[in-house]
C-alpha cells in the first residue's frame, strides 16, 4: 500500500510538471505566432502605403513629362507649370527640366529651370516656401559625371536614381528622371524631366507608419544604397558595406534580398537596441526598392509578459519533483538513519534548492523592467498626438484656453547618485519657439523636484521659422527608490519638466525629431559613454503622467489643475550586482561553512574531544567572533540602503539564528542535557539538515522576492 502511494504521488508530480511545461510552451508558441502574423500584416500594410505614395508621385511625374510631348512651352509657362506641380504634390521637394544644348531656345546654350522648396521656410500663408533656380547657373549639367541627366537619355526609359546630396537642391534627394520628347517629333529627345523626392519627407512618411512604439523601418535602393534609415549616418551608404563593417547579420540578410520580388522575414538580434526582433523585407513594386521593417518581439508579443509569470511556478514544481526523486532514490527505503544514504539526500536537496534560487534570480534579472504604469511612454509622433488629443478635448469642454505645444528636448551627459534618494544630473535642455509663442511666453523651464539647480543659457539660434533656445543644467533631484530587492534592484530616474510659465496652458512635447532613434533600448537623450558607478543604464524614454492639483498656486490664470499631462524624461538602470555579491554573499557563504565546521566538531566522546579540541567555550568564542564580523557587515549594509529588510538582509537574519542555534546545540551536547533530536549520534540530524535548511531558506526568500514579483 505504501509503495503504491509513493508511485501514485510520483506520477502526479511528473504529470503536473509535464502539463505545466507543455501548456507554457504551447501558449508561448501561440502568442509568438499570432504576434508574428500581426507584425507581418503591419509590414505589408506599410509597404503598400509607401508603394502607393511613390506610385502617386510617379504618375504626377509622368503627367508632367508627357505634357511636354503635347505642346511647346514658353519660359513663363514652363516655370509656372513646374511650381504648380510642386505645390500640389507635397511629398516632392523639387521639379525640374534640363534641356539639351540649344533645344529649348536657339539663344540659350543650356536651360534647366528647377522649382524647389526652401527647407524650414514658409510663405505668408504658412505653406512651404518655394523658389525657382536655374541649374545651369550652378554647374554644367551635361558633364559626363552627371548620371541623372545622361542615363534616361541613353536608356530611353524612366529611372529612379540613387540617393544623393543635390548641388542645386542642397538636400538629400532621390530623382525620378525621364527623357523629354519634342512636341513636333515624339521620337526625338530634347532633354530630361525630373522630380526630386526629399528624403526628409520620405522619412516623415515612414515615421507615420503603424509599427508600434519601438518598431522602425528603412528603405534601400535596387543597388543597395540606403535611402532612409533611423541612423542618419547610413543614408547614401552601401548597405552591404555597412553590414560588413558592423558585422550585423540582419543587414547582411536584407542586403542579400535586394532585387528579389518576394517578401520574407527572419528572426534577428537587433544591434541598435539589443532586443530580439522580426525583420520583414518587402519589395516596393513601383521603384524596385526594398523596405525592411523591424518589429520587436517583446512589444508585439505583449502577452508573453503575463505568461512569464508562470516561470517561477515551473521552477517551484521542478524543485519539488527533484527533491521528491532524491528522497525516493536514497531515503524512502531506509528504516533507520543511514548516514551515507541520507548524506546523499542532503547533498542532492542542497544542490537542487540552490540551483532553484539562482534560477529565480536569473529569471528576474533577464526580465524587462519597464518603469511604472503611471507614465505613458512616448516614442512616436503618432502616439503623442493620440495621447494629447484627449487632454485637448477635456480643455475644450472646460472652456479653457487652447494648449500651446512646445517642443522640448533633453540630453543627459552625466549621472550619479549622491545619496540614497538623490540623483545628480548634468546636461542640456532645448526648446523650439515660434514668433507667436515668444509673444506670449518667456523661454525657460523648471525641474519641480530639484533640491539643487544651476542653469545657464548656452545658445539661441534661428532655425527656419523657429527660434531654438538651449540651456546647460546641473541639478540634484530627490526621488524615492525601491531597494527591497537589493542587490538585484533597478531604479527608475525621472526628470519631470515644467515650462517656466507653468500657470499657462503650455504642454511640453518631446522633440522626437532631434533623436536618431527613439526606441527606449537605444537610450535616446543619453551620453553614449555615460558612466554610472555600480549601475547599468538599460533604457531611456520620454513619457507623460497626468497630474491634478488642489491649488492654483495663487494664480487666477493657472490651467493645470485637471489631468494636466506633464512631460517626464525617464532613465531605467539596473544595479551591477557583483560588488554586493563579492562583499556580502562571499562573507555569508564563508560564515556558513565555518559554522558547519563548528557544528561538525561537536561531540560527546572524550577521544574525539581530545583530537578535535572541542569545548563549549571555544565554540562560544568562535560563534561570538563570527557574530561580530556579521554585525559589522550588516551595519555597513544598513548604511547603503534606507529601507528595512531588503532581500540580502534576510540572509544576515538567518545567519544570526544559525549562530545562536549552533551555540545552543554545543551547550546541549557538552552539558548532556540537550534534546535527543540535537544530540543523537553527535548531532547527526543537525549536520544532515544544515545545508538543506539553509538552501530551503534561500529558495523561499528568492521565491517571495522574485517569484511572486517576477
Amino acid at each position: 500500500m505504501k509503495k503504491r502511494a509513493l508511485v501514485a504521488l510520483t506520477a502526479v508530480l511528473w504529470m503536473l510538471l509535464i502539463a505545466t511545461v507543455g501548456s507554457y510552451f504551447l501558449e508561448k508558441g501561440r502568442i509568438q505566432d499570432s504576434a508574428r502574423r500581426q507584425a507581418q500584416g503591419k509590414a505589408e500594410a506599410a509597404a503598400q502605403t509607401i508603394d502607393g505614395r511613390l506610385e502617386q508621385v510617379f504618375k504626377v511625374h509622368r503627367g508632367l513629362v508627357d505634357s511636354f510631348a503635347r505642346r511647346d512651352f514658353t519660359e513663363e509657362a514652363l516655370d509656372r507649370t513646374l511650381c504648380d506641380t510642386l505645390v500640389k504634390t507635397q511629398i516632392l521637394f523639387g521639379v525640374g527640366t534640363a534641356f539639351k544644348p540649344r533645344r529649348f531656345s536657339p539663344d540659350k546654350e543650356l536651360f534647366a529651370p528647377y522649382c524647389r522648396e526652401l527647407p524650414g521656410q514658409v510663405d505668408s500663408e504658412g505653406k512651404p516656401a518655394i523658389e525657382l533656380v536655374q541649374v545651369e547657373d550652378s554647374y554644367d549639367y551635361t558633364g559626363p559625371e552627371n548620371d541623372w541627366y545622361h542615363l534616361p537619355l541613353m536608356q530611353e526609359k524612366d529611372i529612379w536614381q540613387e540617393p544623393h546630396h543635390g548641388r542645386s537642391s542642397e538636400a538629400w534627394i532621390v530623382n525620378i528622371t525621364s527623357p523629354l520628347k519634342s512636341a513636333a517629333d515624339p521620337h526625338e529627345d530634347i532633354g530630361v524631366g525630373y522630380s526630386s523626392l526629399s528624403l526628409g519627407k520620405l522619412r516623415e512618411l515612414m515615421g507615420s507608419l503603424e509599427l508600434g512604439q519601438k518598431g522602425y523601418s528603412y528603405l534601400v535602393s535596387r543597388k543597395g544604397t540606403v535611402i532612409v534609415h533611423p541612423k542618419e549616418s547610413f543614408i547614401g551608404e552601401s548597405l552591404s558595406e555597412i553590414a560588413k563593417a558592423s558585422g550585423d547579420a540582419g543587414l547582411k540578410k536584407v542586403a542579400a534580398s535586394l532585387g528579389s520580388k518576394q517578401a520574407g522575414y527572419f528572426d534577428h538580434y537587433d544591434a541598435l537596441t539589443g532586443e530580439r526582433s522580426w525583420v520583414f523585407h518587402l519589395p516596393i513594386a513601383t521603384t524596385g526598392w526594398t523596405l525592411a521593417v523591424n518589429f520587436f518581439q517583446e512589444e508585439m508579443a505583449a502577452d508573453l509578459a503575463k505568461l512569464h509569470a508562470l516561470r517561477p511556478l515551473l521552477v517551484l514544481q521542478t524543485v519539488a519533483l527533484a527533491l521528491w526523486m532524491a528522497w525516493l532514490l536514497w531515503g524512502a527505503r531506509r528504516r533507520e538513519l543511514d548516514e551515507p544514504s541520507y548524506g546523499r539526500v542532503s547533498v542532492a536537496a542542497t544542490v537542487v534548492l540552490v540551483v532553484g534560487a539562482v534560477t529565480l534570480v536569473a529569471l528576474h534579472q533577464s526580465s524587462s523592467h519597464g518603469g511604472t504604469d503611471e507614465i505613458v511612454m512616448m516614442t512616436s509622433e503618432e502616439g503623442m498626438e493620440e495621447f494629447l488629443s484627449d487632454y485637448e478635448t477635456l480643455t475644450e469642454k472646460l472652456g479653457k484656453s487652447p494648449s500651446i505645444r512646445l517642443p522640448t528636448g533633453l540630453f543627459v551627459q552625466s549621472m550619479g547618485f549622491s545619496g540614497a534618494n538623490d540623483v545628480a544630473l548634468t546636461g542640456y535642455v532645448w526648446q523650439r519657439y515660434t514668433e507667436s509663442m515668444l509673444e506670449e511666453l518667456r523661454p525657460g523651464f523648471v525641474f519641480p523636484e530639484a533640491i539643487k539647480h544651476k542653469v545657464q543659457e548656452v545658445f539661441s539660434r534661428q532655425e527656419g521659422d523657429e527660434k531654438v533656445f538651449g540651456w546647460y543644467f546641473e541639478t540634484t533631484l530627490r526621488q524615492r527608490f525601491d531597494y527591497s530587492q537589493y542587490p538585484f534592484d533597478a531604479k527608475q530616474i525621472w526628470v519631470r519638466i515644467w515650462h517656466r510659465d507653468f500657470d499657462k496652458n503650455v504642454v511640453l512635447v518631446p522633440d522626437l525629431g532631434a533623436y536618431q532613434l527613439t526606441n527606449p533600448n537605444s537610450k535616446p537623450g543619453l551620453e553614449e559613454e555615460l558612466v554610472t558607478k555600480d549601475w547599468l543604464v538599460a533604457q531611456s524614454f520620454f513619457g507623460y503622467k497626468q497630474h491634478s492639483y488642489s491649488t492654483d498656486f495663487g494664480l487666477d490664470s493657472y490651467t493645470g489643475q485637471d489631468a494636466f499631462p506633464e512631460l517626464y524624461f525617464n532613465i531605467l538602470a539596473k544595479r551591477e550586482s557583483w560588488g554586493a555579491l563579492t562583499v556580502h554573499f562571499i562573507l555569508l557563504a564563508v560564515v556558513a561553512v565555518m559554522l558547519f565546521a563548528m557544528l561538525s566538531s561537536i561531540t560527546s566522546e572524550e577521544k574525539k574531544k581530545a583530537w578535535i579540541g572541542f569545548s563549549f567555550l571555544s565554540l562560544l568564542g568562535g560563534a561570538s567572533g563570527l557574530f561580530f564580523v556579521m554585525n559589522v557587515a550588516h551595519t555597513r549594509l544598513r548604511g547603503e540602503v534606507p529601507e528595512n529588510l531588503v532581500f540580502l538582509e534576510w540572509f544576515y537574519l538567518v545567519m544570526y539564528l544559525v549562530i545562536v542555534t549552533t551555540a545552543v546545540t554545543g551547550f546541549g551536547v557538552a552539558s548532556g542535557a540537550g534534546p535527543r533530536l540535537l544530540t543523537y549520534r553527535d548531532c547527526l540530524i543537525p549536520k544532515l539538515v544544515y545545508w538543506p535548511l539553509l538552501a530551503s531558506y534561500a529558495f523561499v526568500v528568492s521565491f517571495v522576492f522574485f517569484g511572486l514579483n517576477p
